[in-house]
């Protein structure tokens, strides 16, 4: 189920497919809308890690943090490659889920988008976009 979005129009041109944009976009909402996931984004866009190494920094049965990751996954947020026995997922495209992330933190009052890359992490991106736990 990756998520697929019509081509970008002018602003002259009205959009053949308004209603599958809007579907499209509701259906991203969905898969972010678990904490659970947006915990795994955000540790996953610090280094690619397996499903034990997740579970030992985010508390859930293992059931439960396969499902989520599945569901990243087939909506092609997260990528995947295997090592002998072990499967290690990372995020595809950090850049899109700054956009988002960032966007989505103001639009609620969180945060200015000036504190959002203030935050100090190992790595510039997504995990400076969400909150670090306190």
């Amino acid at each position: 189920m990756n998520i697929e979005y019509p081509a970008p129009h002018s602003a002259n041109h009205t959009s053949a497919h308004p209603h599958a944009l809007c579907e499209s976009t509701a259906e991203l909402f969905g898969v972010l809308s678990a904490p659970l996931r947006l915990r795994i984004i955000r540790s996953l866009c610090r280094s690619e890690k397996n499903v034990g190494e997740l579970m030992g920094e985010i508390k859930t049965t293992q059931p439960n943090m396969s499902s989520h990751l599945n569901t990243l996954y087939k909506a092609g947020m997260l990528g995947k490659r295997r090592n002998g026995s072990h499967v290690y997922y990372h995020v595809v495209d950090p850049s899109a889920l700054i956009d988002l992330l960032s966007l989505s933190r103001v639009m609620v009052g969180k945060a200015s988008m000036s504190n959002f890359f203030l935050a100090a992490g190992p790595k510039p991106g997504v995990c400076n976009v969400l909150p670090h736990p306190a």
